[in-house]
């Protein structure tokens, strides 16, 4: 009952205070009295149906078409990282054809998995928010749903080309369909590839080639099977984020450390390849008229590797490690700091990494390797890497199924089914590149120096002294196995001026390691399989619409519910064995949203208010801790978070041929309790600390900006030609808390007087920013029977090179020195455009 209530009253219409302080530290620990203790913040100044048609379902309509604000935010706010009413990823869903694409390691789906298909996935139904679903049980920030059958396109052909600067330089798409064919079979296939050696950030390229295939066949007027297959093999060279020392001295916000030249040739050493192939099988029952059932059934292959460069007994590779930058000596070596400014100012080797140094390191490192294998006198000599290219690799193998039956009866429209997962999924590291080496040693270089014991630091003690050649797998190996299984029903209730839903959720959920490799640490809990973790779940939602007439509609919306924790936050180090987080908690969301809209055809308005929060959230995190010179996964849990805020759209058509539109977006997201942290070494099994309070209370939550505005005027003529521009504000974007720094143990030996304690304390905003862009399109009718369009847009008009799209406190601080590990950036790319012809025949 208390959380109907607190539903119930979270959907008020009482805005809270936007003036808030952040969490303040108990006054024994900050040496002053709580109320004189103040951190200082910041205050936060397509084709779509008639709206008066078929006004008994009108609650199913409101969302399914293209919405204005989410429309705009995709199209012009997403160089900023603007993510919907700041929620986290793992709280929306994407399905297609019915089968819920969400990776369940990670809680949320990877469109890359289809990426470039665009012609063949660019149709989706979308709902934003808390909203009905009829096709499974949607969590709070909404739900996408894809249907690609082969019989929902038309007869035809469809060619395109696209040039930009942006990630990729070239694409080509070819689209064919032969539309439901008087033999019952329908056929639609897909092919793109999007090219480019080099992208806008210095160092990084993309390529990538997808294919699509469905096939339908009608049986009857009751039966129909569809098989729709899709595959993108992507591999992109990455971009890493560097401190604002790093890109003024290299006169560049654009600045790369994560390449270099070798040999006189760029490489880049963070490489990431993903490939899932998948297919779905589907059978569509058409009852009657007004019930369908609809069975799907889905297998996809998987990989995924991302590669970095590492060493052993030798320099940092990383040309932005804190101790190669003149700051760190600035104090202690003032004429040394001088050489390295003009070092890093003139020198490309200074600036990149070196390859042909770590060619060169290998090269001279002749070593002997006694026992090989554990072997006695099983001896080796050969050149020993100092530096080589590894990866780290998940290979997947998802089953999924979804079952789910709609029904008209009378004035009720009932919803209800069941899906469920299983997923294998292996992780492991393999070595990419030796750089010129023979060899390299299966060992953990941080745990070497703990013991005199040599088996210790072996991450394979059934094959010490093992020597890695390419392609081996080393460091570890172990499976993720999940299982989920879902039931869910929903009742849509349907009058003249009032409609009503409800719907109900139960799930099971369940996940256990089984480890590949006995690491010498962790002899016996390294290799085999863990206990089962199991979850229970549930959720239950609700909502109204009022049609105040035909032209004006008030929506109310609310649902409870709770999910296991994203399983990739659940193991304290699941690389080297199977203890779990304690404790593990399922976390609880309670959301809800009040919304108007208008539609009169010449005007088109949303505006809303939301609300969410979420309890018992956990957070992981690893990072080089100089101290114990080791890896150290840092965990917080019960984590508490919320979202409110309010959201206008606005679309106006005037004269002849203009459309103004018009979008708000005010939002706080904090954090609003005090979490737990625990930490421990990656290698050992000692706990650092435990049940350290993190005082984060009304921190804001960072990584998207919490204000956003728009403003665009689009002309459409007769002659088939368009253009448009648009003003888009962007501000309230915070740096992500790191949340060790806002306990007692960071701040103990300050006064609230000492610049320390706010340089610990104090969380970063970024520059409130603006941007302009443009498009202009024109299209061709050809003979009656052919199309040609050209469309070409521009972003970042003015070129503004200086907006920060999104930032990090490093987790390596120092407490003694707070300003030793300064923020790191990612800068927005300037003006960017994108050119593209389609023809279609």
């Amino acid at each position: 009952m208390k959380k109907l209530f607190l539903l119930i009253g979270s959907l008020s219409f009482c805005y809270q205070s936007y003036f808030t302080q952040t969490d303040s530290i108990p006054s024994d620990t900050a040496k002053t009295k709580e109320e004189d203790f103040h951190i200082p913040v910041y205050s936060v100044t397509s084709d779509e149906s008639d709206a008066e048609s078929n006004a008994q379902d009108i609650a199913s309509l409101l969302q399914a078409s293209r919405d204005i604000y989410l429309s705009y935010g995709s199209f012009h706010l997403a160089s900023v990282n603007f993510r919907l009413r700041g929620l986290p990823a793992d709280q929306s869903m994407v399905m297609i054809n019915g089968i819920n694409m969400v990776n369940p390691e990670l809680g949320y789906a990877s469109w890359s998995n289809w990426g470039g298909l665009n012609d063949v996935m660019r149709f989706p139904e979308i709902r934003i928010g808390v909203t009905p679903s009829r096709y499974a049980f949607s969590p709070s920030a909404g739900y996408t749903f894809i249907d690609s059958r082969a019989s929902l396109f038309k007869k035809g052909t469809r060619f395109s080309y696209a040039n930009s600067n942006r990630i990729f330089q070239h694409r080509v798409m070819l689209t064919h369909s032969t539309g439901m064919m008087s033999n019952g079979w329908a056929i639609t296939v897909s092919a793109s590839a999007r090219l480019s050696d080099t992208s806008y950030y210095p160092g990084t390229y993309f390529n990538s080639q997808s294919y699509y295939l469905s096939i339908e066949k009608r049986i009857n007027d009751q039966h129909s099977i569809a098989l729709t297959a899709f595959y993108a093999d992507i591999e992109r060279a990455r971009k890493g984020m560097a401190t604002q020392e790093v890109y003024n001295l290299v006169g560049n916000n654009f600045y790369n450390p994560y390449w270099g030249y070798q040999q006189g040739k760029k490489r880049n050493g963070y490489i990431t390849n993903n490939a899932h192939p998948t297919a779905i099988l589907t059978h569509i029952n058409t009852i009657s008229e007004k019930t369908k059932w609809i069975t799907s059934a889905s297998f996809s292959y998987g990989k995924n590797k991302s590669t970095n460069v590492t060493w052993y007994d030798a320099a940092n590779p990383n040309p932005i490690y804190y101790k190669y930058l003149p700051s760190y000596y600035a104090n202690t070596n003032p004429a040394y700091a001088q050489i390295l400014t003009q070092l890093w100012k003139t020198d490309v080797n200074t600036q990149q990494l070196r390859w042909d140094d770590f060619y060169q390191a290998n090269y001279g490192n002749l070593f002997t390797v006694f026992d090989v294998d554990g072997v006695p006198g099983k001896n080796f000599e050969g050149k020993r890497s100092k530096y080589i290219v590894q990866a780290n690799n998940t290979d997947s193998k998802i089953f999924n199924f979804s079952s789910y039956i709609n029904s008209r009866i009378d004035k009720f429209f009932v919803s209800g089914g069941i899906n469920g997962s299983y997923n294998i999924l292996h992780h492991y590291k393999t070595a990419e590149d030796l750089l010129g080496g023979d060899f390299w040693l299966d060992y953990d270089i941080f745990a070497r120096g703990l013991t005199t014991d040599y088996l210790y630091y072996q991450n394979d003690i059934e094959h010490p002294n093992k020597l890695i050649r390419k392609g081996d797998i080393f460091g570890y190996n172990y499976n993720i196995n999940i299982q989920r299984y879902e039931g869910w029903g929903q009742v849509e209730y349907n009058t003249a001026k009032v409609d009503v839903y409800g719907a109900l959720s139960l799930s099971y959920s369940s996940i256990f390691r089984d480890g590949l490799m006995k690491n010498g640490k962790f002899p016996d809990n390294s290799k085999g399989k863990s206990p089962t973790k199991t979850f229970f779940n549930y959720g239950i939602k609700g909502g109204a619409t009022y049609k105040i007439n035909g032209k004006n509609y008030v929506t109310i919306n609310a649902m409870y519910n709770t999910k296991p924790t994203d399983f990739q936050n659940i193991f304290i180090s699941p690389q080297t064995r199977n203890d779990y987080i304690n404790p593990i908690q399922n976390e609880e969301c309670l959301a809800s949203d009040i919304n108007y809209y208008a539609n009169f055809g010449f005007l088109k308005a949303r505006a809303t208010y939301y609300f969410y929060q979420y309890k018992n959230l956990t957070y992981l995190r690893s990072y080089f801790h100089d101290a114990y010179n080791t890896i150290v996964n840092y965990i917080m849990t019960g984590v508490n978070t919320q979202h409110q805020g309010i959201e206008l759209g606005l679309e106006a058509k005037f004269l002849r041929g203009f459309t103004a539109t018009a979008v708000l977006g005010y939002g706080e997201f904090i954090y609003t309790n005090r979490p737990l942290a625990q930490a421990w070494r990656n290698n050992s099994g000692e706990q650092l600390f435990s049940d350290r309070t993190v005082y984060l209370k009304n921190y804001k939550i960072g990584g998207t900006p919490q204000t956003v505005a728009g403003l665009g005027l689009r002309y459409n003529s007769k002659k088939f030609w368009y253009a448009g521009v648009y003003f888009n504000y962007f501000a309230d974007m915070y740096i992500e808390p790191n949340p060790d720094r806002r306990t007692e143990a960071a701040i103990s030996k300050y006064l609230p007087s000492d610049p320390q304690w706010q340089q610990l304390l104090g969380q970063e905003k970024l520059p409130a920013k603006y941007t302009i862009d443009a498009n202009i399109g024109k299209s061709f009718r050809i003979k009656h029977k052919y199309t040609l369009g050209i469309n070409g847009s521009v972003s970042n008009l003015l070129n503004n090179k200086t907006i920060i799209s999104n930032g990090i406190e490093q987790l390596r601080y120092d407490a003694n020195d707070p300003m030793k590990f300064p923020n790191k950036y990612n800068y927005a790319m300037g003006l960017t455009y994108m050119l593209m012809i389609n023809f279609n025949f």
